[in-house]
This record gives structure tokens, C-alpha cells and sequence, in this order.
């Protein structure tokens, strides 16, 4: 009776143990959930290091543009100035001459009108002279000379010489010499009608169409390498892997899960001002340096992807439908149309995208779509017939880049 009871309590007891078994079976399947994230907290310091270290480069880039280009530039201002200078003096010496040729032309006229004046002076002043000289002759002449008037004279008194009077030939010399401080002018001489400052100094002609081209640069006219970004123009960018992420978002039956990777290259080429016109781009991931946190399910999903016989994931853009574009703020969103290459199977998909500049003029593309593996032939992964993954994941991607070149 005994042994009854005690097999009894012991099947129960089994019964119990198992139930309570399944039960909490059930609850780790529905409470628990593991999720990698995107990145560690190490990873996250890796991250903001590669950003400051790219930034640094952009620095030191522009920095040598700026020393380079200063030299050049200040040269540039001193041939400016010189040149203004040379212009200068040359203006300032034309209206100098034409100051001098003015004061000359009045000095001139004032001279005419001088020795004007003073021939005209002198011819009277020579006119009363002879007129006083004879009013002497006769009334100084003695008794007893006298004037012989004859009839028939050969010789009239009008024709007879006329004696010298001694003050005569000195009053006509005393006129015959100009006013201290003045040359000697002849009473019968033409006036002064030029002088040596007269002369106009010889012009150089002036060849048309030699003027120097006006170079069309300022002192301050240069680039540095970042301002060569521009939302309005067409350029080649280049993909920063250390600043770069590509992955997915999975689930499975007892928790979700990532994969991601910067081991990636790619260039993009487009005018962000106008999206749609004929953009280039492609992204290349080595499917083998995808990491999940978990080398066992690395080695699993690395298996599912036969990355030895399909070492690379690539994506190549077909066309850009530009939902909204914003210039004041550098930004663009959009659909970016492409074809997915995974595990050696090719799809064309569409990835929501929206890209814009940010203050070290980096472009950000940011992007993420569904996708289901099977299009690609993949074989979701399961363990034991119960632990097994979601076909559906998640594809998103977290790109900066560079200006080509720079």
C-alpha cells in the first residue's frame, strides 16, 4: 500500500516538474528578447574619433589651401596696387601739364598785350620826342644864323637836315630800354608771342585695345577645398568607410538581431539641386566582415550566404525620384531605384533616401527598405525545428562621404 502511494507521489511529482518545465519554457520563449544594437559603446567611441579625425583632415586640407593660395594673393594685391599707383601718377601728371599749359597760355596772353601796349606807347612817346626836339631846334637857333629861303632852292626847309640835338639821340635810347626787370624791346620790334614754357610736352599715343585685361580677381578671390562642395553643383563623392555603416535588422523565434559592417567602398556622383539627373552610384560590402556580435550565428549566417563563392553585396543605382528638395537647408529626399546583388542573385528594389551636407560639407545618405531573403535564394537559418529565422529583414544604410579629391 505504501509502495502505491509513493509511486503515486512520484508520478505526480514528475507531472509537475514537467508541467512547471513547459510552462517556463514558454515564458522564456515569449519574454525573452536579445537585441544587438547598432554598435557599442566602444564602437560608439570608435565612431566619434573617425568623425574627428575625418574632420582634421578637411582642416588641414583647407589650412594648406590657405597658406598656398595667400602668397599667390598677395602678390596679386601688390601688382593691384602698383598698377593703381603707376595710374595715379600718370593722371596726376597729365593734369599737372595741362595746370602748366593753362597758366602758360595766360602768361602769354598778358605778355602780347604788354608788349602791345608798350610799342604802342613807344611810338608816341618817339613821336613827341621829334616833335619836341624840333620845337628846341628853333627856338634855341642864334640871330644870326638864318634859315636861306630861296626861290627855286633845290632844297626846302622841310628837306633840309635838321641839326642833332644832344638830349634827342638820349631821350630815343632812354625809350629803347624796357622796364627794370624786362628785356630790351626795339621800339619798331614784333612783340613776344611765345616762350620756352609754351611748348607743350610731346603726347604718346595711345594704341587702342592695349589696355591690360582686367585680371577679374579680388585680393581674397580663392576656393579652400570644402567650399568646392555645392549643393548646386554636379559632383564625385567618396565613400568614408570609418564613418560608414551598412546592415540589417532580423528576427528569429527567440530574439532579433543585427548585422553590420563598415568594411564597404563606393562613390556616388549627382547634382543634389537636381537628383534626378542621370545619378551614379554604387556600394560594395565584403559580405564576410558582416558581424552579429555572436561569432557562432556569424559563423552560421556566413554559411547561409556562402560568402567564400559570393564574397561581395553590391548595390547600383539605376535612377533617383526626388520626393522633396530643400537647398536652404542642403537636403534631399527621395526613392533611389537600384539593383541589389546578394549570394550571386540580382533584384531590382527601391530604398526610401534622404542625403544631405552637414558643417564639415560631408554627404549623409541615410536609407533603409524590406527585403525578404528568399528572393535571393537564401535559406532561412534553424536549430532544433523550433528556433528558426524570419525571411523578412530589415536593410538600412548609414553612409558619409567625401568630394572626390578632397
Amino acid at each position: 500500500m505504501s509502495k502505491n502511494v509513493l509511486s503515486l507521489l512520484g508520478l505526480l511529482s514528475l507531472i509537475i516538474w514537467t508541467g512547471g518545465g513547459v510552462a517556463a519554457w514558454a515564458l522564456t520563449k515569449e519574454g525573452v528578447h536579445i537585441t544587438i544594437q547598432e554598435g557599442s559603446s566602444s564602437e560608439g567611441r570608435g565612431h566619434e574619433l573617425a568623425s574627428l579625425e575625418d574632420r582634421f583632415d578637411s582642416l588641414q586640407k583647407d589650412l594648406q589651401t590657405l597658406t598656398k593660395t595667400l602668397g599667390i594673393n598677395f602678390g596679386r594685391l601688390q601688382n593691384v596696387l602698383k598698377k593703381d599707383f603707376q595710374e595715379e601718377s600718370q593722371n596726376n601728371s597729365k593734369a599737372l601739364a595741362s595746370k602748366i599749359q593753362s597758366i602758360q597760355a595766360k602768361l602769354d596772353s598778358i605778355q602780347a598785350e604788354e608788349n602791345r601796349k608798350f610799342a604802342q606807347q613807344s611810338r608816341t612817346l618817339e613821336a613827341w620826342a621829334q616833335k619836341l626836339s624840333q620845337t628846341k631846334l628853333l627856338t634855341a637857333a642864334p640871330k644870326e644864323d638864318k634859315i636861306p629861303i630861296a626861290t627855286g632852292s633845290t632844297h626846302s626847309q622841310e628837306n633840309a637836315p635838321s641839326p642833332r640835338h644832344p638830349k634827342s639821340k638820349d631821350l630815343k635810347e632812354r625809350f629803347n630800354h624796357a622796364p627794370k626787370g624786362q628785356k630790351s624791346v626795339p621800339l619798331a620790334s614784333k612783340p613776344i608771342t611765345s616762350s620756352p614754357l609754351s611748348k607743350e610736352p610731346p603726347k604718346k599715343e595711345e594704341k587702342k585695345g592695349n589696355k591690360p585685361k582686367d585680371q577679374g580677381n579680388s585680393f581674397l578671390s580663392f576656393t579652400l577645398p570644402s567650399q568646392k562642395v555645392r549643393f548646386d553643383k554636379r559632383l564625385t563623392w567618396t565613400l568614408i568607410p570609418s564613418l560608414s555603416r551598412v546592415g540589417f535588422d532580423g528576427k528569429s523565434t527567440l530574439h532579433d538581431f543585427s548585422g553590420v559592417t563598415s568594411d564597404l567602398s563606393g562613390s556616388l556622383e549627382a547634382k543634389l539641386s537636381h537628383p534626378s539627373d542621370h545619378p551614379k552610384a554604387i556600394i560594395k560590402v565584403r559580405s564576410k566582415m558582416l558581424k552579429t556580435g555572436i561569432s557562432g550565428r556569424d559563423e552560421e549566417m556566413y554559411s547561409t550566404l556562402a560568402v567564400n563563392k559570393y564574397p561581395e553585396i553590391r548595390f547600383s543605382l539605376l535612377s533617383f525620384q526626388s520626393k522633396k528638395i530643400d537647398p536652404k537647408h542642403e537636403k534631399v529626399v527621395g526613392i533611389a531605384h537600384g539593383k541589389m546583388s546578394i549570394h550571386g542573385i540580382s533584384k531590382e528594389v527601391d530604398m526610401p533616401t534622404t542625403l544631405f551636407l552637414d558643417s564639415s560639407r560631408r554627404l549623409h545618405v541615410e536609407g533603409e527598405m524590406p527585403m525578404d531573403i528568399t528572393d535571393y535564394k537564401i535559406v532561412p537559418p534553424s536549430k532544433l525545428g523550433f528556433i528558426s529565422m524570419n525571411k523578412m529583414v530589415k536593410v538600412w544604410i548609414r553612409l558619409r562621404a567625401r568630394v572626390k579629391g578632397n
